[in-house]
């Protein structure tokens, strides 16, 4: 990977031995067990299990609050997040992360990421030969309604296509996939409702489609 790619990203970065996600979050030390997953590098392999896996639910516990518990997890999730792309309390660690994944999943792919040029204003994540990328990254713990503006990031986006001459594709990814498929207004799954699907649908007409990351990586994982 090129790292100039990222310069922009660099806040204060760090060299120490990067700590596991199974010592920071507690997931479990044994991954998945796809030939081609074995393969890749560690950090990669941690980033994609961290990316389809949804911790555990907060139990009550004697001596700690549900509260304590669930800022203990934020805090352990930003620490594993920042050392996996390298810098010290980046409050922006989940975009940066999602972004630099989705990168190395196309490269891995042979679909020729690359940096966009601004037209217009816009400047999406990433285009391939094929496609423009746009990335949505939410952590794990985050509080409240800090995705909610993504269902309509195909409107703000709307005229990506037209300017690059290639279809988005709107790449969500970790908490964002999964409140989209199990959460209150689904745009995944098979509970989609039909005013949804016409959103959707209208979204296409403009070559615009959300996709999840898990279908992204599956040809990876599998």
């Amino acid at each position: 990977m090129n790292d100039n790619i990222f310069a922009n990203n660099t806040q204060e970065t760090i060299s120490e031995k990067y700590v596991s996600l199974t010592e920071i979050m507690g997931y479990p030390t044994k991954m998945l067990d796809s030939e081609k997953f074995s393969e890749l590098d560690e950090k990669l392999k941690e980033k994609i299990y961290w990316a389809l896996n949804k911790p555990e639910e907060i139990i009550k516990k004697n001596g700690t609050t549900m509260k304590q518990q669930k800022e203990e997890k934020k805090d352990r999730e930003k620490k594993w997040g920042n050392n996996m792309i390298g810098q010290i309390n980046n409050g922006q660690w989940t975009t940066i992360l999602g972004e630099r994944l989705v990168f190395d999943i196309l490269k891995i792919l042979g679909q020729n990421p690359r940096k966009v040029v601004k037209k217009e204003g816009f400047e999406p994540d990433w285009e391939t030969d094929e496609y423009m990328y746009e990335v949505k990254t939410s952590n794990w713990w985050v509080d409240g309604t800090a995705g909610e503006k993504v269902y309509g990031t195909f409107i703000k986006y709307q005229k990506i296509p037209e300017l690059y001459g290639k279809p988005l594709r709107i790449v969500c990814l970790a908490n964002q996939e999964n409140e989209l498929e199990f959460g209150k207004t689904k745009y995944f799954g098979e509970e989609v409702t039909e005013k949804t699907k016409k959103i959707l649908e209208l979204a296409k007409t403009w070559d615009i489609e959300y996709i999840r990351f898990r279908d992204l990586v599956n040809p990876i994982i599998q």
